[in-house]
């Protein structure tokens, strides 16, 4: 049965089938990450949580004036942009184009607070001591 191309065949067919768990896991991957930092997002009114913008091959730019507290928007865009990607053709991401997202991530409230204690440890929020992108970033590595 030697020379046949069933075993060159098999070996195609096992390839196919990786490169496709490979797309999978990595949508699955990039939608999970997404939408962790998403909720990790402090939250007033929701316009920065709703401020995440998914994209594909370069970053989003804008800036969508929603409000809602529980990023919905944002999470339904996440899924809708991931879920087309190809990730060996492209790169995805997620932009926030508010001031308000860097000043959550990085800490940079006045410390102490202006008024009172305000609702700022350290600089950052209590909603996000630390952060929401880097300390995501890191609980999914087991680092946090």
């Amino acid at each position: 049965m030697a020379g046949d191309g069933m075993f060159s065949a098999s070996i195609a067919s096992f390839v196919g089938k990786v490169e496709a768990q490979n797309k999978t896991i990595c949508r699955k991957t990039a939608i999970d990450v997404f939408t962790s930092i998403i909720e990790a997002t402090p939250v007033d009114k929701g316009m920065t949580r709703n401020n995440w913008l998914p994209s594909t091959g370069t970053p989003a730019s804008g800036k969508p004036d929603v409000e809602g507290k529980g990023g919905e928007i944002a999470i339904s865009a996440v899924k809708a942009t991931i879920g087309g990607w190809n990730p060996e053709k492209e790169d995805a991401f997620l932009t926030n184009n508010s001031i308000v997202a860097v000043v959550h991530e990085y800490g940079l409230y006045p410390n102490p607070p202006k008024k009172g204690t305000g609702k700022t440890i350290n600089g950052y929020s209590t909603q996000a001591v630390g952060g929401m992108v880097g300390l995501t970033i890191a609980k999914k590595k087991g680092g946090a």
